[in-house]
């Protein structure tokens, strides 16, 4: 069961999901815009694809993950969220101003990421552990990228 599933079984907790997605955006993307990116010379393609990636979660956050058309939007919303954090990982691994440790670490996350995707698709018997594998997988994300921002 993935954390959406959780959320969108009862929904005091779909509203408190909803709420603190929309919390968490109005601090952390105008941190990406206006701090992280300038900071770390990132493309103006990482803009869009953190933007991408933010209306995407807020989305999520309201949408439940329900059976029918809800869930199947909410479905779709979290797989272009997710797939977003690759070419946010390359550029930020990539930017010159990180260290090289920090760059081998953001190229190790992306290489477990990728191959966790291809396993998640490909071997239904592991997605039982769907909300173990999620919480790795944005851990890992932000891991990187409080390490980007912070050990320079």
């Amino acid at each position: 069961m993935t954390l959406s599933l959780h959320a969108a079984s009862d929904p005091k907790a779909l509203l408190l999901f909803g709420t603190t997605s929309t919390i968490t955006a109005l601090f952390i993307y105008p941190f990406f815009w206006g701090w992280f990116m300038p900071t770390l010379h990132l493309p103006a393609l990482f803009a869009w694809c953190i933007s991408i990636a933010g209306v995407c979660q807020l989305l999520i956050g309201w949408i439940p993950d329900k059976p029918g058309s809800l869930g199947h939007a909410h479905n779709i919303l979290a797989f272009v969220a997710g797939s977003m954090i690759i070419p946010i990982t390359i550029m930020g691994g990539l930017s010159p101003v990180v260290s090289s440790v920090l760059k081998y670490a953001s190229f190790a996350y992306l290489a477990f990421s990728c191959t966790f995707i291809i396993l998640y698709f490909t071997v239904r018997s592991i997605r039982k552990h769907s909300l173990i594998y999620q919480m790795i997988f944005y851990w890992g994300f932000f891991a990187i990228i409080l390490s980007a921002a912070y050990l320079r």
